[in-house]
């Protein structure tokens, strides 16, 4: 046990604490933020992107009793290291200023008091099985059942805004907020587990025009030994105020996800694909196939989708898409398929290839272009100890019309491949 825990302890001897935390220190680089090698107007710095940092989030348990837990999670950085300043006269200020970050990341607290039923409130993740539509955090109050081999959980929260209400807490209110509410049941039986969700949003953080979303989810997933397979179809139907040119938008969209997962001895292999429906041709119709979700997903691509190693904020799926608070849609759509393979070398190191290639699915929303792009990454694990491991990734995408027609700059129809990499050290505990 940490010293910390120790001085903890003096104080609260009957509370059991537990200290968990995930260190990341990444140096990464790519030769152009877009496909297209045309000088701009004004770019002193060159097209290329790289930066060193650092981040550790750290995590709290205090269980006060054998029914009750308090979580405490924080994020300390992004800390670049050309940027961030511990020295500054202000170490508490902004967060454009040179002091390091810190963010609150998770707050709740839990009663438990058997197997067969929990309640947590508080801050706290929210996801859907196939974290399609949601894979957020948010304040929420969540109950957990479960009645032999049927768990079933329910929640309501909000999700966060944009929409400022004054600074005090009497200037706030409920009026441009964004509120979640939703139930999902899982069935297991056997090494069969049967997924269904409903999930329902009221989102008013623009005056006059109020999101309402409902979504349905159904999937199956298989766990056996050395195997596992995944099957999830979403579909959203909901209504957009005043975003069409006659008013009101219908929204109806779809999305679906697919997957496996082997094992055997130092061997593995991964076998994905996902889709997110897209609009018609006509921007501002009375109807909005695009659908909303959260920009995350089972793949293992490292720039079509979110970096697994740290979300960096510039995936290709979120750049190709708009945002509307904490969700996104693609009006063109988009369709990933993508295939992995590793091999355990001893226990140090562990490489890894992984190919993966994105298409729109309405041409017309991106240019007439369908192709996005296909993406080889070879990734690199080195074991140093249990939880500690140094990495290097090595990365290229060959871009299709359909992301240069969203992305580049100047030329939009330039397809420059891109290339790219990152080296550090993990430490999970």
């Amino acid at each position: 046990m940490s010293p910390a825990a120790f001085a903890l302890l003096a104080f609260l001897p009957d509370v059991a604490i537990e200290l968990q935390g995930d260190f990341v220190t990444v140096a990464h680089i790519r030769s152009d933020t877009d496909f297209d090698a045309t000088r701009r107007f004004y770019d002193p710095d060159g097209q290329a992107a790289a930066q060193a940092a650092t981040f550790f989030r750290p995590g709290l348990t205090l269980r006060p009793g054998l029914d009750l837990a308090v979580f405490y999670e924080a994020e300390l950085g992004w800390s670049a290291w050309s940027r961030t300043d511990p020295g500054q006269p202000n170490p508490y200020g902004e967060t454009d200023l040179a002091g390091i970050t810190a963010r609150h990341h998770q707050l709740w607290a839990e009663w438990r008091p058997d197997d067969a039923l929990a309640v947590r409130i508080g801050f706290q993740p929210i996801a859907d099985p196939s974290r399609l539509f949601l894979d957020h955090h948010l304040g929420a109050a969540r109950v957990d059942l479960t009645v032999g081999a049927l768990s079933t959980r329910f929640f309501a929260g909000q999700l966060p805004d944009s929409t400022f209400e004054g600074i005090a807490v009497n200037e706030d209110n409920f009026v441009n907020d964004s509120l979640l509410v939703g139930s999902q049941s899982a069935w297991d039986i056997d090494f069969l587990v049967l997924d269904a969700g409903l999930y329902a949003v009221i989102d008013q953080r623009v005056d006059d025009r109020p999101l309402r979303l409902g979504t349905g989810l159904l999937g199956v997933r298989v766990e056996r030994e050395g195997y596992a397979a995944w099957l999830h179809v979403l579909g959203q139907y909901g209504t957009f105020g005043n975003t069409g040119v006659d008013g009101e938008t219908t929204l109806l969209a779809g999305a679906a996800q697919l997957g496996m997962a082997l094992e055997t001895g130092p061997w593995s292999a991964g076998f994905g694909a996902f889709a997110l429906t897209p609009d018609d041709a006509y921007h501002g119709n009375d109807r909005q196939g695009a659908f909303f979700g959260s920009a995350k997903n089972l793949s293992p691509t490292r720039f079509l989708t979110e970096d697994e190693t740290r979300d960096t904020y510039d995936n290709l799926d979120e750049r190709l898409a708009s945002a509307w608070g904490p969700f996104f849609f693609d009006r063109a759509g988009l369709a990933v398929a993508d295939a992995s393979a590793s091999y355990a070398v001893g226990e140090v190191w562990t490489p890894e290839l992984i190919v993966g290639a994105g298409f729109a699915l309405e041409p017309e929303n991106a240019l007439g272009e369908r192709f996005v792009g296909i993406e080889l990454t070879w990734a690199n694990d080195f074991q140093v100890a249990k939880d500690a491991w140094f990495f290097a990734h090595a990365l290229v995408f060959v871009p299709g019309g359909a992301a240069a027609a969203r992305v580049n700059d100047v030329d939009r129809t330039a397809t420059e491949p891109l290339f790219g990499g990152q080296a550090g050290f993990e430490l999970r505990f």
